[in-house]
């Protein structure tokens, strides 16, 4: 061995926690000690945030309240205009569902016949309906999974191309449309996540003299949907409208 060359295994490690070679049985930094403080404490507050939601804020509720009577505030005044009066008789509602976490409704709403479409008088007719649902989140904020799931519907998922961004309503908001006979209004405002859909459908009474008249495309009744999804919203805040019966 050369003179002066280090005893094999008698290496320095780099980095250690010690002091220099041959100090032996000091003892440890006292930045030591708090650093592993910290990190217990992080440890601990992490867990709790996940297991307990402790300083989570909850979603903004923005004066929103559903009750049993939420259907029945449903006013579309230029969807009205636009296809048909909407028929008060024909409202119908799921049971309101009510939990800490998040109250939601659902309700199905009946326009028509248009009477002025192409075929009436001949036995056939265009039905639309419009189906209103509303979810207030309570405890978990919408929104990352509001956005994630804007090309996601109940028949399937469609392309990026039919989903088109609605600005200066809510804190976000899609039109949706996947064929030419429906589309939806969705709209995410705080905690509360609304949907307004409208779909077409020709259908024949009695003797329907000729073919049956094309399903209208209701792309075209987009703008008198983002009209009376404001308000609709404006209605649900603090209560503000008289329930309808």
């Amino acid at each position: 061995m050369a003179e002066g060359s280090p005893a094999f295994g008698a290496q320095r490690v780099v980095g250690d926690l010690g002091g220099e070679p041959g100090e032996r049985g000091g003892s440890r930094r006292p930045w030591l000690w708090a650093l592993g403080g910290v990190l217990v404490t992080s440890a601990v507050w992490s867990l709790a945030v996940f297991r307990l939601g402790v300083g989570v804020p909850e979603p903004d509720q923005r004066g929103y309240q559903l009750t049993e009577q939420t259907c029945r505030t449903v006013q579309l005044p230029m969807m009205g205009d636009a296809i048909a009066p909407m028929d008060s008789t024909s409202v119908t509602a799921s049971a309101l569902s009510q939990d800490p976490a998040l109250d939601h409704v659902h309700c199905s709403i009946h326009l028509g016949p248009d009477e002025g479409a192409e075929g009436s008088g001949k036995g056939w007719f265009v039905d639309y309906a419009v189906n209103v649902d509303v979810a207030l989140h309570k405890k978990s904020d919408p929104g990352v999974e509001f956005d994630a799931e804007r090309r996601v519907t109940g028949l399937g998922v469609v392309a990026e191309e039919e989903v088109k961004a609605v600005p200066g309503i809510g804190d976000g908001a899609y039109l949706i449309t996947s064929e030419l006979s429906s589309t939806e209004l969705r709209v995410r405002d705080g905690g509360a996540v609304f949907s307004l859909g409208l779909s077409a459908m020709v259908y024949s009474e009695g003797d329907a003299v000729g073919e049956a008249p094309e399903t209208p495309e209701v792309s075209k009744y987009e703008a008198a949907m983002i009209n009376d999804m404001r308000v609709f919203m404006a209605d649900l805040k603090d209560g503000a409208a008289d329930p309808r019966t």
